[in-house]
Formats: C-alpha cells, sequence, structure tokens
C-alpha cells in the first residue's frame, strides 16, 4: 500500500509539475510580448489606467461597420476650482493621438501629430491661475481610431474619470464614457437572453433529454454496459450517420440562405474573379482580401471555370459553395480517424468525439459559405491527425514516407491561410521527440524530408511577399498593403484580455466584451452573425435556438478544461502524450489569438474561427474531460444524452426552415 502511496504521489507530482511548467512558459512568453507591445510597439493600443486616472472616451453606442480613414475630434472637459492663487501645476497627458491643451480658453500646448510619438506622455505645466473657477479642455483628434485621453494632476486632485464632460459636433456636451464602457449596437440589443431563450426551448429539449436518458440506461442494463451508449452505436455508424444528417442539412440549406452571407464574402469573391479574369495570383495592394494565402481561390477558380460552361456566373458562384460544406464534412471524418486514435478500444468516447467534433457550431456556420478558412481548417486539422497518431504510435514519423506526407500536408496548410505557421512549430516537436532516439542524423534527415516538402509547395509565396513587401507575412490591416481601417473598439484593455462572462447573457456581438467573450460565442454560437451588420441581413439562423446555446455550452466548455488537465496526470503514456499534444496546441493557438487582437483591436478580429484546424483537439479535450464521470449507467448515459441533445439543439439551430431570413 506504501508503494501505491508513493507511486500516486509521484504521478501527482509530476502532473503539478508539467501543469506549472506549461503554464508558465506560455503566460509567461505571453505577458513579456503584451508589456513589450503595450509600451512600446506604436501600432499597439493597450489603454492602461495609471495614477488613479481612467482613459476617456466619447459616449456613443459601437459600431458594426469598418471606417476608414475619418478624423474623430472630441473636446474632452473638466471644471475645477482653486482655493488660492499661484501655485505650480503640472498635468500629465497620454492621448490616442494627438491634443490641444486649453485653460480657460486659451490654448498652452498642442502634442506632436506623428502617430508614432502617442504613447509618450507629455507633462504640461499650468500658466499662473487666479483664485476661482477654471476649465481645462484637452481636444485630442484621430484618424484611424476613437479619440481617447487619460490625464492627471495631484496638485489639482484631477483625473480623468466619468466626472469628466465631452463634446461632439454630433452631440453637444455629454458625461464621458471610459474606455472598458460598452455600448452595444441597437441591432445587438434587440434579442433576447440566453436564459430565457434556453427556457423557451424546455418544452421538446426537456422530454428528448428524459427519452434518451431513459432509453440509454435501458438500452446498458440489457448489455450490463455502464458506457452509457448502446452498442449498435459504434463510431464508424456514428460517423455515417453525422455525415448523412450533415448533408441533409447542407442541401437543404443551400438554395435557402441569402447569397450574401459571409465573413467578408465579396472580398472572397473578387479574389477568384481576379484569378479567372487574369490568369494570375494578386497580391495584398489588390482588394481587402488579396492578401490571403491563395490554395482555396485557386480550386475555387477552377471549379467556377467548369461550372460557367453549365449555368451562368452568378450560380457559379452560388455553387463554390459546396467547397466549404465537403470542408466541414471532412472535419467528421477527421474527428473519427483521431477519436480512434486517442482512444483505441472506446467506441463510447470516439462516438462522442464525432458528434462534439462533426457538430461544433463554428464548424457548422463557417461552412455555409463561401471562404478559405474551412479548407485552411480541415488541412489544419489533418496534419493535427498526424500528430495524434505520432502520440499513439511513435514510429509513425520515423517513416521516410510518413514524414514526406507531413511536409506535403503542412504545405498545403500554408498555401491555405497564413495562420498555418502555427503548425511549423507543432510538426517540428513532434518530429524531434518522436526521433531524437534513434540519432541525430536521422531526426536531421526526418526534419529536412518533412520541411523542404512544404517549402516546395508554399515557399515560393513568402518569398513573393518578402521580395514586393519586406515581409513574409501581410495581413489586411497591414500598412503595406495600402488599404487602410479601423473597426471598434479601435483600442485595448487590460479588462478586455482577462474577462469573461458577459457572452453568457448577451452573446450577440460578445467580442466588444472582451477577446475571451469573442471567442466563446463563436465557438458555441454564430455570435457575429456571420458578420451581416444589419437586422434585416441577418442570418436566417433559428433565432430562439442560436442564443439558447451559451450555458449548455458551458458545461462542455469546463469538460474540455478537465481534459486538459487529465492530460497532465494520465498514467496511460500514450493517452497523456495525446492530451499534451491537444492541450499544447490549443495554448499555442490561444497565445498567438490573443497577441492578434492585441496587435488588431477589432471585434471582427475576436472570433473563434481563426482556430478552426483545432476541431479535433476541442474535441478531443471535451470527450476526454466526460470520460472522468463515474463509471455509473446512470451518470454515464445522463451525459451521453446531454451530448446528443446539445447536438439536436446545433443542428437545429443551422437547418434553416421557410424563406429567406427564416428567425422565429
Amino acid at each position: 500500500m506504501s508503494n501505491l502511496t508513493v507511486s500516486t504521489a509521484e504521478v501527482a507530482l509530476s502532473a503539478v509539475r508539467r501543469l506549472l511548467l506549461m503554464c508558465g512558459i506560455v503566460i509567461g512568453c505571453v505577458a513579456a510580448v503584451l508589456y513589450a507591445e503595450a509600451r512600446i510597439a506604436p501600432k499597439v493600443t493597450l489603454l492602461v489606467s495609471e495614477h488613479g486616472a481612467s482613459w476617456i472616451r466619447r459616449q456613443r453606442p459601437f459600431n458594426l461597420g469598418g471606417w476608414g480613414p475619418t478624423k474623430e475630434q472630441v473636446l474632452f472637459r473638466k471644471q475645477f476650482t482653486t482655493e488660492r492663487s499661484g501655485g505650480r501645476h503640472v498635468v500629465t497627458v497620454r492621448a490616442w493621438w494627438s491634443f490641444k491643451m486649453l485653460l480657460d480658453d486659451r490654448p498652452i500646448f498642442q502634442s506632436d501629430p506623428s502617430r508614432e510619438s502617442w504613447k509618450v506622455p507629455h507633462d504640461v505645466e499650468l500658466p499662473p491661475m487666479a483664485r476661482g473657477d477654471h476649465s481645462l479642455v484637452i481636444m485630442v483628434e484621430n484618424l484611424f481610431g476613437p479619440s481617447a485621453l487619460l490625464a492627471y494632476c495631484d496638485t489639482l486632485n484631477l483625473r480623468t474619470n466619468r466626472d469628466w464632460e465631452e463634446w461632439h459636433e454630433k452631440d453637444g456636451w455629454q458625461r464621458v464614457a471610459t474606455v472598458d464602457d460598452v455600448q452595444l449596437p441597437e441591432f445587438s440589443d434587440r434579442f433576447e437572453s440566453p436564459a430565457r431563450a434556453l427556457a423557451s426551448t424546455l418544452w421538446w429539449l426537456g422530454p428528448l433529454y428524459l427519452a434518451l436518458c431513459g432509453g440509454l440506461i435501458w438500452s446498458g442494463k440489457r448489455r450490463a454496459d455502464t458506457s452509457g451508449l448502446p452498442a449498435w452505436l459504434t463510431a464508424s455508424r456514428c460517423r455515417w450517420i453525422v455525415l448523412a444528417a450533415w448533408l441533409v442539412l447542407a442541401a437543404n440549406n443551400f438554395t435557402k440562405l441569402p447569397a450574401g452571407l459571409g465573413y467578408d464574402l465579396s472580398g472572397h469573391l473578387d479574389y477568384v474573379r481576379f484569378v479567372v479574369d487574369r490568369g494570375q495570383l494578386p497580391d495584398a495592394r489588390d482588394g481587402i482580401e488579396m492578401f490571403q494565402a491563395p490554395l482555396f481561390y485557386v480550386v475555387a477558380a477552377e471549379i467556377y471555370r467548369l461550372l460557367v460552361r453549365l449555368v451562368s456566373g452568378d450560380t457559379a458562384l452560388l455553387w463554390l459553395r459546396w467547397l466549404p460544406l465537403l470542408c466541414g464534412m471532412a472535419q467528421v471524418e477527421i474527428c473519427y480517424r483521431a477519436g480512434r486514435s486517442i482512444f483505441p478500444g472506446r467506441e463510447d468516447l470516439q462516438a462522442l468525439m464525432v458528434v462534439l467534433g462533426g457538430l461544433l457550431p463554428m464548424n457548422v456556420y463557417m461552412s455555409q459559405f463561401v471562404s478559405n478558412e474551412p479548407l485552411s481548417g480541415v488541412l489544419t486539422a489533418a496534419v493535427l491527425l498526424w500528430g495524434f497518431q505520432v502520440c499513439r504510435e511513435p514510429a509513425i514519423a520515423q517513416r521516410p514516407r510518413s514524414q514526406w506526407w507531413a511536409g506535403v500536408i503542412l504545405g498545403l496548410a500554408l498555401m491555405a491561410k497564413m495562420s498555418a505557421m502555427l503548425l511549423v512549430p507543432i510538426v517540428a516537436a513532434v518530429l524531434v521527440a518522436s526521433n531524437r532516439q534513434i540519432g541525430w542524423k536521422k531526426l536531421l534527415a526526418a526534419v529536412t524530408r518533412c520541411f523542404a516538402t512544404a517549402a516546395l509547395i508554399s515557399g515560393w509565396f513568402y518569398v513573393r511577399n518578402w521580395l514586393r513587401f519586406g515581409q513574409p507575412l501581410v495581413g489586411g490591416w497591414d500598412p503595406v498593403s495600402g488599404i487602410f481601417w479601423w473597426q471598434d473598439p479601435g483600442y485595448r484593455t487590460p479588462w478586455q484580455l482577462a474577462s469573461f462572462g458577459r457572452s453568457l447573457w448577451h452573446p450577440i456581438h460578445a467580442a466588444f466584451y472582451s477577446i475571451w467573450d469573442g471567442f466563446y460565442s463563436t465557438l458555441w454560437l454564430d455570435g457575429n452573425l456571420s458578420s451581416m451588420g444589419t437586422w434585416e441581413s441577418r442570418p436566417p439562423w433559428h433565432q430562439t435556438l442560436l442564443l439558447a446555446a451559451p450555458w449548455p455550452a458551458l458545461l462542455l466548455t469546463a469538460a474540455m478544461a478537465i481534459g486538459w488537465l487529465r492530460g497532465l496526470r494520465s498514467r496511460d503514456a500514450e493517452l497523456r502524450r495525446s492530451l499534451e499534444f491537444a492541450g499544447a496546441c490549443l495554448l499555442l493557438y490561444l497565445a498567438a489569438f490573443t497577441l492578434l487582437c492585441l496587435e488588431v483591436p477589432v471585434y471582427s478580429a475576436e472570433k473563434a474561427s481563426y482556430t478552426l484546424g483545432l476541431t479535433p483537439v476541442f474535441a478531443a479535450l471535451c470527450v476526454s474531460g466526460l470520460d472522468l464521470l463515474p463509471r455509473q449507467r446512470v451518470i454515464r448515459s445522463a451525459a451521453g444524452a446531454f451530448v446528443f441533445c446539445w447536438a439536436a439543439l446545433v443542428y437545429g439551430t443551422y437547418f434553416v426552415t421557410g424563406g429567406s431570413f427564416g428567425f422565429k
């Protein structure tokens, strides 16, 4: 018994060490980069309160559209009283972007209007003042974002806060808002609360849950089984059921979805037309989406050329929807194969992984319209599937043929979207971990085979960017593209980076609250409404079911977190490697997501679709967490019934009924 106790303690201690090391490395690196970016890089707008003063801005609702180079000029005013004449008073000012200070309507200071100098605090000494009432006005101008101000003066006890006033030509004088205040667009406030939406679905969801739970318990009793799923529902059959459901949903939605639905749809279609009309690839200067890697658009252009021989051009563009739909269906197969690799011999867990991954809301709604994201997601998931297989059987990565194939898939992923660069350290880590014990020469050969193949397929695109723009990675927000735009909120705050919870109450456009609310509301539902910006153009999803999603998803999110922790303490070496691999991939992508949101401070950047390739990772961690439930038939059956009811909720949400805009 003592040996068992010691062994258990060692396993627990090892798990804690791995947890602390992994969290410490990731958090430390992210914190260091955030600090450096916030304090040094002019392009990063992280507004941090200091010295008791808050950053303030014009009080207005956030806007769902984008802005070009539009000057916003706001006057911030504070009226105060001095008890005695004279005295030395210094006001420290930070303004996003440039400012002019007036005391009692007399100009006393004007900052350098260059954008690079906005982070430099300005200490402005006020001229001698007589005893009595005074007015301090600071006029802030910004061309690429909202005008914001932070100011304080200890001797006058002045600090920017909600007791200041602001004036704008559209509104006149009114109270200011702090940069952490959120006023949603009127459109976003028209939706009912998730609690009420969930309650209104219980009339059918409750009986369905009880029926499923009772059926699973009865099925388990007949076999004396505690898995919670019936014997006939194997992972393979579950895969075919989900694929059939996907096909029915795709066929149903194909003609019912409005033609203009989708993130940056016009930009994606312009890219396809550019390739078709000119027979060459664009670069970042040719349009809003022209910076993207070309694989999806080249494939779509070839399909379009074939279709226009049979149908009109507009119809051919509509038929391109089947390309992302097929990518979404391919995620079902990848989740099935990943489940067989991570949980061998556990048909119940494999089946749950197929359901959770195949019907992940992000995967379902992102596959309904033309975009490069689904193709990038499925290629990324294919690389991660290879990683899961290597975690189960490291010898796979020692085979030259496997190394070549990994390089091919990695190269294609890099040609589908530049975010696949995150796969490079993942693939390198897998190759090193699985080949390090067979000698450095074979390790070097393995790395060379894989990455040389990937470079041969995709390297030319990044070299072309380097030659034309001086950098291999070019984004749509990059100044070298010549396209200048910004979007609300236009800045970041520590609260936006660290808080979470408002998406449980207001999931539509929850990205205005924080980046994690934005991530959550676009992972578990179409929280940004596929970028449709008006009530009339909103997608025709079932509104009540859409809004009912956040609270059930909270349990699945908790299961993911528990599944990740399980990977740090599991005694099963193969399972531990797989879950640690999944957790490492998730941490890497979340760190990159955080840095992207910091560098591009717009609400549309806060969407989980950037992690669409992690679909098998999300499913694996969630299933792993659910597997820690007590092995009792009733509990397992209840968990299985919950997952199937959640799947029914998701399927009903995105199965369009009626004509266009079939909200209910």
